[in-house]
């Protein structure tokens, strides 16, 4: 089914778990094949990624990080744009979990893309370089121990 209407089911609440499921494995097998972009992907999960409910947000969130190894950024500014949402969202509690899950994503298996960006492109780097230090600044490991997610 659509695009939009699949990650209205993977992030809402009201779902149940077999049709959250059953929704990112297609976004998943869309984006595997190449049919589907991390940045369509972001732009058709923009309302979710900015909602106020703190479920919801961690559900796009997750679909995020799910998403990052299967369609890595493509260019430069993509790559610093996602690295800087990454930054900024590490101060959104219900969501750091995924955010770093996203972050792991990025710099392991995403590395054969990562690295080339990071090392030739400045803005890469700077971003990079400033989620680090968010991670460091902004994450209490003791908090992440006893939190969960759907």
């Amino acid at each position: 089914f659509a695009l939009r209407r699949r990650i209205d089911v993977y992030c809402s609440e009201l779902s149940t778990q077999d049709a959250t499921k059953q929704s990112g494995e297609s976004l998943s097998a869309d984006l595997s094949k190449g049919t589907l972009t991390l940045a369509m992907l972001i732009e058709a999960a923009g309302e979710h990624l900015t909602s106020t409910s703190d479920v919801v947000r961690n559900l796009a969130t997750r679909l995020l990080a799910d998403s990052i190894p299967l369609s890595p950024p493509a260019t430069p500014t993509a790559m610093e744009t996602l690295i800087n949402f990454l930054t900024a969202r590490l101060k959104d509690e219900p969501c750091v979990k995924e955010v770093l899950r996203g972050c792991e994503s990025l710099l392991t298996v995403c590395r054969a893309t990562t690295t080339p960006m990071l090392s030739t492109h400045a803005a890469c780097a700077d971003a990079a370089g400033g989620l680090l230090a968010a991670i460091i600044r902004d994450v209490h490991v003791q908090a992440l121990r006893g939190s969960s997610s759907r």
